[in-house]
């Protein structure tokens, strides 16, 4: 696998479970993600609890392993990742006006429900034109602390995080075609 890969279509995403890490390397080709590379590995103790990680440490400990071990398959550096989280203390907030939220939680996903124009339900508002548009969207907001651990994992294994968000999120957009989904 050591071509030399365009990185800038590489997709390097980890998911730190509750059991074992898993990371995954894939690049863009037509728009089709291609996997280059994968690997899992167990925790060596109890490191994490529902989701949330509860020995940093440990986690790190892992989470290089996999890292190192995806960059020998693939003969690069990793410097950029997608993480998801557990989300099992939640925030879940639905508004259709300016909501205030608690500086303690960050904004880890959101769907639009309906967009309306001029009080009306309209599918897509590009290149409509209207006095009024309201946007009802539903907004999922995980604990500092969540986010601070995952943060500190990546910033010990000097990766920046490209995008978050939640496994679920993370799942139906593979799994579950944009049209069949209702996350409201």
């Amino acid at each position: 696998m050591k071509d030399n890969l365009d990185q800038s279509n590489i997709v390097f995403s980890l998911d730190i479970g509750t059991r074992t890490i898993i990371g995954l390397v894939a690049r863009y080709e037509d728009g089709i993600l291609k996997i280059l590379a994968s690997e899992t590995m167990s925790h060596e103790k109890r490191a994490m609890f529902d989701g949330q990680i509860h020995d940093i440490g440990s986690v790190v400990k892992v989470a290089k392993k996999v890292k190192e071990t995806l960059e020998s398959k693939i003969g690069f550096p990793l410097e950029r990742v997608a993480v998801a989280a557990a989300g099992r203390s939640l925030k879940v907030s639905r508004a259709k006006v300016t909501v205030s939220v608690d500086h303690n939680y960050y904004c880890v996903g959101h769907t639009v429900v309906h967009y309306f124009l001029d009080d009306t339900i309209i599918e897509n508002l590009e290149g409509h034109m209207g006095n009024n548009i309201t946007i009802d969207v539903i907004a999922t907001f995980l604990p500092h602390t969540v986010i601070d651990s995952l943060n500190t994992v990546m910033n010990r294994l000097e990766l920046e995080i490209a995008n978050m968000t939640l496994e679920p999120i993370a799942a139906i957009n593979v799994a579950v075609k944009k049209n069949l989904r209702l996350l409201n």
